[in-house]
């Protein structure tokens, strides 16, 4: 219940740009695929999505279609509406707590299934 009533998720969802999230970097077993083009990336088992917000910021997703726990890394330098920053602010909105400022990426670790 906490996931369709979360503030923080709603605010995500319910943003004034109005913009939604595209898949920007999905894994198959040969690896991550990035592009910037989200048509060019096809559905893997570990996919990253981002949505840019109103305020400046990123939401971004990292989603396990796998089988079991599991490490996904975004590289912020991929995003497409990435901002010229040299520390970037990673947010669990879930837990509605920062986790630290990252520099050039950032890896979710043991993310469950979906």
């Amino acid at each position: 219940l906490a996931t369709l009533t979360g503030p923080e998720p709603i605010k995500v969802n319910q943003d004034p740009l109005g913009l939604q999230g595209r898949r920007v970097a999905s894994s198959n077993d040969g690896g991550f695929s990035w592009s910037r083009d989200t048509q060019a990336v096809t559905s893997g088992t570990l996919e990253v999505w981002a949505k840019p917000l109103e305020d400046g910021a990123v939401a971004v997703i990292l989603l396990n279609r796998g089988s079991s726990f599991a490490n996904i890394t975004v590289r912020f330098t991929d995003l497409p509406w990435q901002t010229s920053s040299d520390r970037y602010t990673v947010r669990d909105i879930w837990l509605q707590k920062d986790i630290g400022d990252f520099e050039s990426s950032y890896t979710g670790e043991n993310i469950e299934t979906h």
